[in-house]
């Protein structure tokens, strides 16, 4: 580590032009917040990217993290974590760990040493990923508020996500950031926490910075903290990419149009987007040979429905179609196709509102690999989608945090709840065949 930290070398990105603003990222409810790395990618460049190349994303740099980042069996991307001691109770709030785990069968045998108690600094204001058991469904990102180093106890933010906010003008953010690192560690699960092993690492804190291909962001100043990756060298040649766009493509309120042969990357919120509202609509989009990759997500399309007696608001978002692409190393996953209720009300409006407005979507022949290893919220499926007369056939999917894909067959009714009943969804029909799935889950 002591060799390592004297290759720690620091970047002004306020004299590049950044701005607080820049170490934002917009989410799907329009909502800003602040990532709790300030970067979601950071990766080595070389003369063949300056020249069009696609970045490797092999290259990508870490955020400061114990223990380091280390990857053996591609889809076991929790095999080399922490595994904690408790707490036995099963607390939503807090973990413990005051032993290392070499030695034990719980851990390979070469496992990094360490743990919450020897770790040697108070860890408040990092942030820890956390699995509620050895191998699980649900995992967490949260913000530690507080941290005893004499039991190895940390304690996350518990603050309600509602609270924080973000200036989008100003950058200035308050309360809990980013929104999905706030609260406790129970969403979706029925009221399960942190387990006796629960796999962990802890990271953005600036003394974990301590191995090649880490890097740190200091907020306040805007500064960035980096050591090369291995074999890299410190000199004029020296060239890394920062994502810093949110968006590649916006299709909203878009209708025939074809895009062949690009490459889409370092997006931080989503590669591809939509989003409708009542009266606008996506229709007779084809994306075809796309690498897509580096991002935070995907595609990401989103249509609001509108009652059946709306003049205006009866078109649906239709005839999108992904053929022969690759969608690759996403944060989050590699699609996500929602349709909402934001603006008619079931309740009020009954029949009106309970039709689908999202349809005819093929997707055939892709790959799509790396999925949903640092989700955006406590889920790591490699993708959702509500679907209507949804073709999904001919893909290859591997290599996901998670559940490969969730597929819901037509979207379920207001105040509809999990596992959702037949009398729950809109009718819809889905098509899923001939497909790979193969290494998911943690």
């Amino acid at each position: 580590a002591a060799a390592a930290r004297s290759q720690i070398y620091v970047a002004d990105l306020g004299a590049l032009g950044w701005t607080l603003a820049d170490l934002m990222r917009f989410r799907d409810d329009a909502v800003y917040e602040q990532r709790a790395s300030g970067l979601n990618f950071l990766v080595q460049s070389s003369t063949a990217v300056a020249a069009g190349a696609s970045l490797d994303p092999a290259k990508r740099y870490h955020a400061a993290r114990a223990p380091n980042f280390r990857n053996v069996t591609n889809w076991k991307r929790a095999e080399y974590w922490w595994v904690a001691d408790g707490p036995a109770a099963g607390s939503t709030t807090s973990l413990v760990d005051a032993t290392d785990d070499t030695g034990t069968l719980l851990a390979p045998a070469d496992i990094e040493p360490g743990n919450l108690k020897t770790i040697g600094v108070d860890l408040s204001g990092g942030y820890l990923r956390a699995l509620d058991g050895l191998n699980s469904h649900w995992v967490w990102y949260r913000r530690i508020n507080s941290h005893d180093q004499t039991t190895g106890t940390v304690t996350i933010d518990t603050g309600a996500a509602g609270v924080s906010s973000c200036d989008v003008g100003t950058g200035i953010c308050t309360g809990c950031q980013p929104k999905y690192a706030c609260g406790v560690a129970n969403e979706d699960t029925n009221g399960q926490g942190f387990s006796p092993l629960s796999k962990y690492y802890v990271d953005n804190h600036p003394y974990l910075l301590d191995t090649a291909g880490e890097y740190y962001v200091d907020k306040a100043t805007l500064r960035l903290f980096v050591i090369p990756l291995p074999g890299v060298a410190m000199d004029a040649s020296f060239t890394v990419e920062l994502s810093k766009r949110r968006v590649a493509i916006d299709l909203s309120n878009t209708f025939n149009v074809t895009f062949d042969s690009l490459s889409v990357e370092m997006c931080d919120d989503t590669a591809v987007y939509s989003s409708n509202w009542i009266d606008s609509n996506t229709r007779f989009v084809t994306m075809r040979s796309l690498n897509m990759q580096l991002s935070g997500r995907g595609l990401t399309f989103i249509k609001t429905v509108a009652p059946l007696n709306t003049a205006n608001g009866l078109v649906n978002t239709e005839h999108v179609s992904l053929i022969q692409s690759t969608v690759r190393h996403m944060d989050d996953g590699a699609m996500l196709f929602n349709q909402g209720w934001w603006s008619c009300s079931i309740a009020t409006l009954g029949a009106l509102c309970s039709h689908p407005q999202m349809r005819r979507f093929y997707m055939g022949h892709n790959q799509f690999y790396e999925l949903a290893f640092r989700p955006f919220g406590d889920d790591g499926t490699g993708g959702y989608m509500i679907g209507n007369e949804l073709v999904f056939e001919n893909n290859l999917v591997r290599n996901v945090a998670h559940n490969g894909l969730q597929f819901i067959p037509g979207p379920a009714k207001q105040a509809a709840t999990y596992p959702y009943a037949s009398s729950d969804l809109v009718a819809g029909t889905v098509l899923i065949k001939d497909n790979i799935f193969e290494w998911t889950c943690l």
